[in-house]
């Protein structure tokens, strides 16, 4: 599908079709415009929610009944997943879990997330007593 005809679309509602996926969005020629879309109950399992969230700042979209699954999470920067985290919380990005692993999905990405920081403070905290007491021996000559 190829939407550059539609200069000034602002929103697109096509609920109970067999989409895929979201790519033909990238064809708007002005992307900002675009606040609503509506594509509950479809058949699309990917967003890539990095290019979602860049090019399209105003736009509120309803997932919710998809099978969406959240494998792509970790091609989030650490602004686009806080920025996604909000957005679903106010409701502009509406996702659930009736289809597909999406949320099962973010939650495994978060906990690994928290494991990886738990990791990195236990180092940091190694490395800061290690620095103490070398500089300690060194007080000491």
């Amino acid at each position: 599908m190829d939407l550059k005809e539609f200069a000034n679309l602002k929103s697109l509602s096509s609920s109970k079709n067999k989409f895929t996926n979201l790519n033909f969005l990238l064809t708007l020629p002005n992307k900002e415009k675009l606040e609503k879309i509506n594509f509950f109950s479809n058949e699309i399992k990917q967003v890539d929610f990095p290019t979602l969230l860049k090019n399209f700042p105003n736009l509120q979209i309803n997932l919710q009944n998809n099978p969406l699954e959240g494998n792509d999470l970790k091609h989030l920067n650490s602004q686009q997943f806080s920025q996604l985290v909000r957005l679903v919380g106010e409701e502009k990005i509406k996702i659930n879990s009736w289809k597909g692993t999406f949320l099962s999905d973010l939650l495994q990405y978060t906990e690994q997330l928290k494991k990886e920081n738990e990791a990195l403070k236990q180092q940091v905290q190694s490395d800061e007593k290690l620095v103490a007491q070398q500089i300690q021996n060194n007080s000491s000559f």
